[in-house]
């Protein structure tokens, strides 16, 4: 099933809900629907990144104040998820996201 909705193409769409949704359950359903999407898939962890996902994480992260705690704990997962990949470590490790 993760691969035949990346293959559709959920994932720009879900990557987009973190900046384009103001409804804050709606970018929580979206931050757990891609972190399900990359469980044990690395192509679509790679595909993430390749989103934009890793920008948006943080630039949600940022704008949430007085920070959210659901946000906040979904955001750790994907930035945990998406670093599983070797690939994607140099991508996050250099965004800022690690400190």
């Amino acid at each position: 099933a993760r691969v035949t909705l990346a293959m559709l193409g959920a994932i720009p769409p879900l990557v987009n809900m973190m900046d384009d949704s103001a409804m804050e359950d709606a970018k929580i359903a979206s931050l757990y629907a891609l972190l399900n999407l990359g469980i044990g898939n690395d192509a679509n962890k790679e595909a993430i990144v390749k989103e934009g996902a890793v920008h948006k994480l943080l630039k949600l992260i940022e704008s949430s104040k007085p920070p959210n705690q659901a946000i906040s704990e979904a955001i750790v997962a994907n930035f945990l998820g998406l670093s599983a990949l070797d690939s994607n470590k140099p991508i996050i490790g250099s965004s800022g996201a690690i400190i």
